[in-house]
This record gives C-alpha cells, sequence and structure tokens, in this order.
C-alpha cells in the first residue's frame, strides 16, 4: 500500500506485516494469512521544502517513522520477524515525500 501525502501537512508512513492466522484448516489448503499495517504520519509544517536543509530533516522524519513502526510490529508480533519491514515503510514514505519536495520546488 503506498503511502499517501495528505494535505494537512503529513505524510502517512504504512509499515505491513503478514501473520499467520490460528484457523482450523483442511490440509490440502494450506495456512491463512492476513496483512496488519501501521500508518503514522509525519508532520512536516515546520519545514521549508525548498530549502535542502529541511528536506533531509523530511526525509530523515520519515526514516524514523519507519523504525517506529516497524519496532512497534515487532512487539505486536514477536514470532513473526520482517526484516525487510523498514524498508518497505521507509520507502513508500519517501516516495510521498518526495513529491512534497517537488511541488514545493514548483
Amino acid at each position: 500500500m503506498p503511502a499517501v501525502a495528505e494535505e494537512s501537512g503529513a505524510i502517512v508512513v504504512t509499515a505491513p506485516r503478514t501473520v499467520p492466522l490460528k484457523a482450523e484448516r483442511s490440509p490440502y489448503t494450506g495456512a491463512v494469512v492476513a496483512t496488519t499495517t501501521l500508518t503514522i504520519p509525519v508532520l512536516f509544517n515546520d519545514l521549508d521544502l525548498t530549502q535542502p536543509r529541511d528536506q533531509a530533516r523530511l526525509l530523515t522524519r520519515v526514516d524514523q517513522v519507519a523504525i517506529s513502526a516497524c519496532r512497534q510490529l515487532d512487539r505486536m508480533f514477536p514470532l513473526d520477524p520482517d526484516p525487510q519491514c523498514v524498508a518497505r515503510a521507509a520507502a513508500t514514505g519517501q516516495d510521498a515525500a518526495r513529491e512534497r519536495i517537488a511541488a514545493a520546488a514548483r
């Protein structure tokens, strides 16, 4: 799920986690899984996105929120770690951040 750039001055970072469900199934159907996502907004109203320093700050904020979201998912689902969680969550947030940065440059 891609991050959504909100008009309110926030970017949403989404961290996905696929976890097995405990459900009785026929041995012929295989395991049942569900994807849980955690979304956290990254605020940037205090930044001037025309300035390189503030652009870097926004990207750093996105990375930090991705780390935080994935740590929270690790606490929620300790038996189902996802080593790629931070990279995927940060990538979606960074895409939205770069769109905002490009829009500010226009």
